[in-house]
């Protein structure tokens, strides 16, 4: 069964949910090169990201709800 879902900017509050995913080594395993992160390497990746979607325009990325 397919379940609807949608896409929303992230904020700030999303920070746990988004460490938890990429730490996660079976749901990263489809995503780049298949590691999973370190938690404090997936913080910095959303600080980082997020800095990003905050400044640059040109730059997105979305949660899944």
């Amino acid at each position: 069964m397919i379940t609807a879902c949608s896409i929303r900017k992230y904020y700030p509050a999303d920070r746990d949910r988004f460490v938890e995913l990429f730490a996660d080594r079976e749901a990263m395993r489809y995503v780049g090169d298949g590691t999973a992160l370190a938690t404090d390497s997936a913080n910095e990746l959303f600080e980082s990201a997020f800095e990003r979607y905050r400044t640059d325009p040109s730059f997105f990325v979305w949660a899944v709800d």
